[in-house]
C-alpha cells in the first residue's frame, strides 16, 4: 500500500490531485454536492493510481504490450488480437 501511495507519480496525477482537491473545497465553499462527488472520484483516482487520467492507464491489471514487437496487442475489451495475421478488408 505504501508503495501504491509514495511511487509513480507523474504529471497527470499531480494535476488529478489538485483538480479533486479544488472540486472538493468548492462543495464546502459553495454545498455544491456534485462538485463534491466528482471531486471525491478524481482525488481517489489520484491518491490511489487507478483509473485512466490522460491515457495513462494504471491499477493492478493494467498493462501494456505496445512496443513488445510480438504483433498481438489488447483491444479495447481486453482480448488479445493478432493484428500482423489478420486480413485486410479494405480496398
Amino acid at each position: 500500500m505504501k508503495e501504491l501511495l509514495f511511487t509513480n507519480w507523474h504529471l497527470m496525477r499531480w494535476v488529478a490531485l489538485i483538480t479533486g482537491s479544488a472540486l472538493i473545497i468548492t462543495w464546502i465553499i459553495n454545498s455544491a454536492p456534485m462538485a463534491g462527488l466528482f471531486g471525491a472520484f478524481i482525488l481517489f483516482q489520484a491518491i490511489t493510481n487507478t483509473g485512466c487520467i490522460m491515457g495513462r492507464c494504471a491499477g493492478p491489471n493494467a498493462s501494456c504490450a505496445a512496443g513488445s514487437g510480438s504483433g498481438t496487442d489488447n483491444d479495447e475489451y481486453g482480448n488479445n488480437v493478432d493484428y500482423k495475421n489478420m486480413p485486410n478488408t479494405r480496398k
